[in-house]
């Protein structure tokens, strides 16, 4: 489940391209996937999307409650 902010925006090109440096020369993101415990994405819309691109298979996303209280984003 995306929150309505994601749907409405995609990352800068430039982001992206971090996404995809990032995986290349360590084979991971340097950012991490977060999601609420109903499952909606908190963050880690770029990393989640290049996932997506190239057909990668999701990294296990963990969220923890004292990260997230709320399904409401931190911003």
């Amino acid at each position: 489940k995306f929150p309505p902010l994601f749907k409405r925006t995609l990352p800068k090109p430039e982001t992206i391209y971090k996404r995809l440096k990032e995986l290349k020369e360590l084979g991971r993101f340097d950012t991490k996937i977060k999601v609420s415990k109903n499952l909606k994405l908190m963050d880690g819309y770029s990393a989640y999307l290049v996932c997506r691109m190239y057909d990668i298979p999701l990294p296990i996303c963990v969220y923890r409650k004292d990260d997230l209280e709320t399904d409401e984003l931190p911003f």
